[in-house]
């Protein structure tokens, strides 16, 4: 899917779904049970143990809670969205449940074979296995002009896919975090730059480091600089909020811990993964500002 996905626009899918299968492969070491449970069928939701009468959850999701939202007596139909009327309308789910019961088998049987003719007749007045050259709508007769490239949907996302690297530090070419790396520099792209730790800057910071490779020379200069001194370096080969925030997890473990940093982004992931047998853990934001802070532990 993940091809089709990016082919059609919808590239927040693709990625989604490639950190969703990456986590799934390790569920397994990361909690055994929850596996054992879904291999066991267990994630699908179902109202009959007919066959081909369960679906997933998001599918039940939509078909259960957001059609009740949006359809008669739903949220969207002029009830309003407010806090107060969102409570009411939950808390009064379980009274207004509708209670589905299995039909008789002669109705099912009459709107089958209605639904089956139906189709039968339209296959009849539209034949779709009618062997000619290039594609067309087999309902209107539209035929596909040359620059249609549907048939080829499959090829086209996966060179997509290839271009597609998350990468928070990068040397040249593209990734998902190039809009994110546009707005810091403000449109502003430096030239390469060649220096060492002994080299005189006569230039403005924001230049030289609004060049990737520049920040990459930089960065690990900056570290083999650090290491000499006995400091500890990690260098993420991904986002590093996530690198940082275990870090600081991980250090709390032993002795106080302060984090530094102006991503709200960090603050949301230490509230996640912070460990209640740490030490002191403080989140300090380094924004210059003139009123107060506030330094979260």
């Amino acid at each position: 899917m993940l091809p089709y996905f990016t082919t059609s626009g919808h590239n927040l899918y693709a990625k989604s779904a490639w950190i969703y299968l990456n986590q799934m492969e390790c569920l397994k070491e990361q909690n055994a049970e929850v596996a054992a449970l879904f291999e066991g069928g267990y994630h699908v939701i179902r109202q009959t143990y007919q066959y081909w009468a369960g679906i997933s959850s998001d599918l039940a999701i939509e078909q259960a809670l957001m059609r009740s939202i949006k359809t008669t007596g739903g949220l969207t139909r002029e009830r309003g969205m407010s806090e107060s009327q969102t409570a009411l309308w939950i808390l009064s789910l379980p009274d207004c449940a509708e209670i589905s019961m299995r039909k008789i088998a002669y109705v099912v049987k009459k709107r089958d074979t209605k639904d089956t003719m139906i189709f039968a007749s339209f296959l009849e007045e539209s034949n779709p296995f009618v062997e000619e050259e290039g594609m067309r709508n087999i309902e209107t007769g539209v035929s596909a002009t040359a620059d249609v490239n549907a048939d080829r949907a499959k090829d086209i996302g996966l060179s997509i896919l290839k271009s597609m690297e998350v990468f928070d530090r990068k040397v040249t070419g593209p990734d998902m975090k190039d809009t994110m790396h546009l707005k810091r520099t403000k449109g502003i792209f430096g030239t390469k730059v060649s220096f060492t730790k002994t080299t005189p800057f006569r230039s403005k910071k924001e230049l030289v480091f609004a060049n990737n490779e520049n920040k990459q020379n930089f960065i690990e200069m900056l570290s083999k600089n650090m290491h000499s001194n006995s400091i500890e370096t990690k260098h993420a080969s991904a986002d590093a909020d996530l690198l940082i925030t275990k870090t600081a997890e991980e250090s709390s473990i032993s002795h106080l811990t302060i984090l530094q940093g102006g991503d709200t982004d960090l603050l949301v992931l230490l509230l996640y993964y912070y460990n209640f047998r740490s030490m002191n853990l403080i989140f300090k934001p380094n924004h210059v500002k003139t009123t107060k802070s506030n330094i979260w532990t």
